[in-house]
């Protein structure tokens, strides 16, 4: 890459900036590389963070199980990665492995409809009828909730 035409991320405009990106539209709206740009900080002078991003996908053929079967050493040999660099990609990657393992909290805190939502869609996401489940107002932790009806697969009538 001709490091005269490169332009560093501060050099982009606000909205196109991984870390601003983020914070306005959400972790799912950036590609595997903005990510991994956000982890790995800052490029270099003739690399951005993006570029070395994408030459990391590249490198594990932008597929993310096979990131996570990378060895140490693998990592590091990318041009522009440095030991920091690959610590903290192989730390996100372990981190991703213990959360696929972890136990969901038992009782979640039902304080934010997003709260609700992200409890209730594997529940919810796969009926192949209309339902009507409430929890209770006052139940601030999530149990099990209450179903008050169970549509049919074509035609639902429910007066709440």
């Amino acid at each position: 890459m001709n490091t005269a035409l490169r332009m560093s991320i501060k050099q982009w405009a606000p909205e196109d900036r991984p870390t601003e990106r983020l914070q306005r539209l959400g972790a799912e709206s950036l590609t595997d590389a903005e990510l991994l740009a956000i982890l790995i900080g800052s490029g270099t002078q003739q690399y951005s963070a993006v570029d070395i991003g994408n030459q990391v996908m590249s490198r594990f053929n932008h597929n993310l199980n096979t990131l996570g079967k990378a060895r140490f050493d693998e990592i590091l040999d990318i041009e522009g990665v440095g030991t920091q660099t690959a610590c903290k990609i192989l730390a996100a990657v372990e981190l991703g492995k213990r959360r696929q393992i972890a136990t969901p909290e038992l009782h979640p805190e039902m304080s934010t409809a997003t709260r609700i939502y992200n409890h209730m869609l594997p529940k919810m996401q796969d009926l192949a009828t209309e339902e009507k489940s409430e929890l209770p107002p006052y139940q601030v932790r999530a149990h099990q909730p209450r179903r008050y009806y169970r549509g049919e697969r074509r035609h639902t009538d429910y007066d709440a």
